[in-house]
């Protein structure tokens, strides 16, 4: 027994045995609905602890007891409200609360009068109190936010592979429980899948994707990028972290045409406008696409990031192609990556090169000797690739840390609807029963 429910048998037996003055409406603390205050009266300030209970709580626990106070009482009357407050009784029908007597509403010694409803039932109490200094108490200090990770054991999978997950709890969540959600490319929910961490706050799950929920449901999503978000199932503040890892109903694990790559033409010259364009299946929110073009002497001469469109298109021309890092002849690749290492695509077309009088040469072409200022630029362009990778990678992580969040945030609207509906529902019964 808590020690709320010990000073609430005390106070039900105080009643038994002697008057309260708290009992006002309540024949005893085997009516319907029974409230009452741990004391009397309160000196100035001091917190009120209000208990009750409910003698046919509400099988489903929808319903809260609704608890206002009222006063001081002039004449035993007062239509002043200084505090609303609520509360779910438990499944035996107990129930306690602390109302926090600070604002300048209390500021007036005297008589103060419960009214507790519960659906159509209302009770009421009355007790003293001495006022309030009108000094509200300082808030307390946010505690810090826990913190967990998590991956997966490879980038791709096929249907009937089993996919691992590890990660690390934070130090503070040893033993606790981790509940991982997988939703697929349309964002639609496939599978819940749940883990204890243990004594050193490291977790793993494996899923097998041929059975259960997994199976079902990814029939129905379809191939393609999935995200798997890990989260403490008591936190709902807390959002998680996810992974993304790319899934597949056919024989092989690597998404289909996930990114398509092509050139407008296949030859050109020194000078000629290049244009880099393709399709993805399926948008990635919060990433780009990332262009890489090797010449034929396996320099890198092109990084760049492209965005998609809303029709699910990229591309770019690129028109300085009579420049020193063009110089090379011969057959030049375009890769584009898109959100994981296993959604690429390549093309190839030849290049006349810079120094090549402008003829356009067979694929047998060979290198030419770079200066000290082309190997500087290709240093400085290799840097500025190492760069992009690791925004790239920030940017996914940021992505899916979002995804996350807007997740957490559906479920409190949801759970916050239904409180709402139910509140509305308690007030309505209220009313009626005045």
């Amino acid at each position: 027994m808590t020690d709320k429910q010990i000073i609430l048998l005390i106070g039900i037996l105080s009643i038994a045995i002697l008057p309260a003055f708290a009992a006002e409406d309540n024949a005893s603390a085997n009516a319907e609905i029974f409230v009452t205050t741990s004391k009397d009266s309160y000196v100035q300030d001091e917190q009120i602890m209000i208990t009750g209970s409910v003698k046919n709580p509400d099988r489903n626990n929808m319903i809260d007891v609704t608890i206002r106070i009222v006063g001081p009482l002039v004449n035993g009357e007062s239509t002043n409200i200084v505090a609303v407050l609520q509360v779910k009784p438990s499944s035996g029908g107990l129930f306690d609360v602390t109302a926090f007597p600070t604002s300048p509403a209390w500021k007036d010694g005297g008589d103060y009068r419960i009214i507790a409803n519960y659906g159509a039932l209302k009770t009421t109490a009355i007790f003293s109190h001495e006022g309030s200094s009108g000094t509200a108490p300082a808030p307390p200090h946010p505690q810090p936010a826990p913190e967990i990770s998590i991956i997966a054991d490879k980038a791709s999978y096929k249907k009937g592979d089993v996919i691992t997950f590890s990660g690390k709890a934070d130090r503070n969540s040893a033993n606790r429980l981790v509940s991982i959600s997988i939703h697929g490319p349309h964002n639609g929910f496939v599978t819940l899948a749940s883990a204890y961490a243990d004594s050193n706050s490291d977790f793993k799950v494996r899923l097998d994707t041929a059975k259960g929920s997994f199976a079902k449901n990814s029939a129905i999503q379809g191939g393609g990028t999935y995200t798997a978000t890990a989260f403490y199932d008591n936190d709902p503040l807390y959002a998680g972290k996810s992974v993304i890892f790319e899934f597949s109903l056919g024989d092989s694990a690597a998404a289909l045409d996930a990114i398509t790559v092509h050139a407008d033409k296949q030859y050109y010259r020194a000078g000629d406008t290049i244009t880099v364009f393709g399709t993805v299946r399926e948008r990635l929110s919060g990433y780009p696409v990332t262009l890489q073009i090797i010449a034929a002497n396996g320099n890198l001469v092109v990084v760049e990031q492209l965005d998609v469109s809303g029709e699910n298109k990229y591309g770019t021309s690129i028109t300085d192609t009579d420049g020193a890092l063009w110089r090379s002849a011969g057959t030049y690749s375009a890769h584009v990556i898109y959100g994981t290492e296993t959604r690429n695509a390549k093309t190839t077309f030849v290049f006349g090169g810079a120094e090549a009088g402008n003829e356009i040469p067979d694929d047998s072409s060979g290198d030419i000797r770079n200066g000290d200022d082309l190997r500087e630029k290709i240093t400085d362009l290799q840097r500025s690739l190492d760069a992009a990778n690791r925004e790239n990678q920030n940017l996914r992580q940021l992505n899916s840390e979002l995804q996350g969040q807007v997740e957490a945030l559906q479920k409190k609207v949801d759970g916050l609807s239904a409180i709402i509906n139910e509140q509305i529902k308690v007030i309505y019964q209220w009313v009626m029963s005045r």
